[in-house]
């Protein structure tokens, strides 16, 4: 739920902040790459370069994508995997977390990070709208 308000509360900033339509479009499109690229999903949050690693913390999918991990993870004692060539099956949940480069203790904060991610880019959709009722008097 948290995930879908950070993803709903972006795209209200974006597009009131946006002069037009066109423009909205075009922003939202390279940010979602951007930031589910650099949340987790497809790259490990660990091995990121440092001058692009900064960009995980901007990313909600980031918080959302931790929090799933550890979620179904961190109580799993002993995971049934069978190897096929050659590759290495993780022995239990905190292994996964642990080759995720994630950390269990994040679990509530990334909740309370979430809480207040929606906050602020709420604040700074409202002044996008503020700003905007205000040139166009």
């Amino acid at each position: 739920m948290l995930v879908e308000w950070s993803a709903a509360s972006v795209g209200l900033m974006v597009s009131a902040v946006s002069p037009t339509y066109a423009v909205a479009v075009s922003v939202s499109g390279p940010l979602l790459t951007v930031f589910s690229l650099t949340g987790g999903l497809y790259t490990n949050v660990g091995k990121m370069p440092h001058w692009v690693s900064w960009v995980q913390y901007l990313s909600w999918f980031r918080f959302g994508y931790e929090s799933l991990v550890v979620n179904q993870f961190r109580f799993k004692d002993k995971l049934d995997c069978l190897p096929s060539d050659g590759t290495q099956c993780e022995r239990d949940g905190h292994e996964v977390v642990q080759n995720l480069w994630f950390d269990e203790e994040n679990l509530y904060w990334n909740w309370l990070y979430m809480l207040v991610y929606i906050i602020i880019v709420h604040m700074i959709g409202y002044n996008g709208i503020l700003l905007r009722a205000k040139l166009s008097r």
